[in-house]
């Protein structure tokens, strides 16, 4: 959840738009899950490091993770690295905005 709200605000950041993000970002989670499982389906190795194959961490409770290699380890080093660039992006983007009162 928390990364789907860091996602989230980046995304209304650059758009300036609320409405327009959480819509965007709702559409985005599931069209980047189906394209994920779909590449790691395919067997491309870059599929692991997607965001959304991350996401789920019930994949290793189950204990079938979607591509080979991966672990909770890796995943949460992979939403670490995703949240502080999605952060980054936020607060680059608003600091260069002009606000005026």
């Amino acid at each position: 959840m928390i990364m789907i709200c860091a996602f989230a605000l980046m995304i209304s950041t650059l758009l300036k738009s609320s409405a327009l993000a959480i819509a965007l970002s709702i559409v985005i989670e599931f069209a980047g899950s189906i394209v994920s499982n779909l590449l790691a389906l395919w067997g491309k190795d870059y599929a692991k490091y997607l965001f959304f194959n991350n996401t789920d961490l019930y994949q290793y409770v189950e204990g079938e993770p979607l591509s080979k290699g991966m672990t909770v380890g890796f995943s949460l080093s992979v939403l670490v690295v995703y949240f502080i660039l999605f952060m980054a992006v936020s607060l680059f983007v608003f600091e260069k905005r002009d606000i005026t009162s």
